[in-house]
């Protein structure tokens, strides 16, 4: 995807005495975005979804990476 955004989530631990500062780029994205997120996360995932995402395949070709 070449030109595109790409966006990088990870699940950290977090530890009561480790603190990082977060890069400016990052807190401005995570302001801008934190309505898609709620505060506490599920402990599993709901069982019908409004929009069921899935992603089609053609038979017989590789992934481009």
């Amino acid at each position: 995807m070449k030109g595109g955004e790409v966006f990088l989530a990870t699940i950290v631990d977090k530890k009561v005495d480790y603190y990082k500062e977060v890069p400016n780029e990052i807190a401005s994205l995570l302001k801008q975005f934190e309505n898609l997120m709620p505060p506490q996360l599920l402990k599993k995932l709901l069982l019908r979804r409004v929009v069921n995402h899935r992603i089609e395949l053609v038979p017989e070709t590789k992934p481009p990476s």
